[in-house]
């Protein structure tokens, strides 16, 4: 895993891939992520798998808001 590719980058499905470089940590659908959110007392921010996802757009041009988003929910 590089610097700019977060844990999507281990999974299988092209739809995650393409989101693997994304500036946003995403975590795949599992333990780890709800753990994360539990632990974080946060909600968790689901996408259902629309690949021109807004918010992954917008972190990519405005990185500034990937900390704000951080210290609300778990991406």
């Amino acid at each position: 895993m590089t610097v700019n590719q977060n844990k999507l980058i281990h999974e299988k499905s092209p739809y995650l891939l393409q989101h693997a470089d994304n500036p946003v940590n995403w975590y795949p659908w599992g333990e780890e992520a709800f753990e994360k959110a539990r632990s974080e007392n946060k909600p968790i921010f689901l996408s259902i798998g629309y690949s021109t996802c807004h918010w992954c757009h917008v972190c990519i041009i405005i990185p500034m808001i990937i900390s704000k988003i951080h210290g609300f929910i778990v991406l």
